[in-house]
C-alpha cells in the first residue's frame, strides 16, 4: 500500500512536469515559422502520445491505489 502511494505521488509529479514540458514545446513550435512546423508536427504527435500514455498509467495506478 505504501509502495503504491509513493509510486502514485511520483507519477503525479512526473506527469505534471512532462505535461508542462509538452505545453512549452508545443507553444514554441507554434511560435516558429510555418515552414519549419511541417516537419516538426511528427515530434509534437509523438510527445502528445507520450502524454496520453503517461496519463493512462497515472489513471491505472490511481485506480489500483483506490482499490487497495
Amino acid at each position: 500500500m505504501q509502495v503504491f502511494n509513493t509510486l502514485f505521488s511520483t507519477l503525479k509529479v512526473f506527469n505534471t512536469l512532462f505535461s508542462t514540458f509538452v505545453l512549452v514545446v508545443s507553444f514554441s513550435l507554434l511560435m516558429q515559422d510555418l515552414t519549419y512546423l511541417s516537419h516538426k508536427v511528427s515530434w509534437f504527435l509523438c510527445l502528445n502520445l507520450a502524454v496520453n500514455l503517461q496519463s493512462a498509467s497515472l489513471l491505472f495506478f490511481s485506480s489500483i491505489s483506490a482499490f487497495s
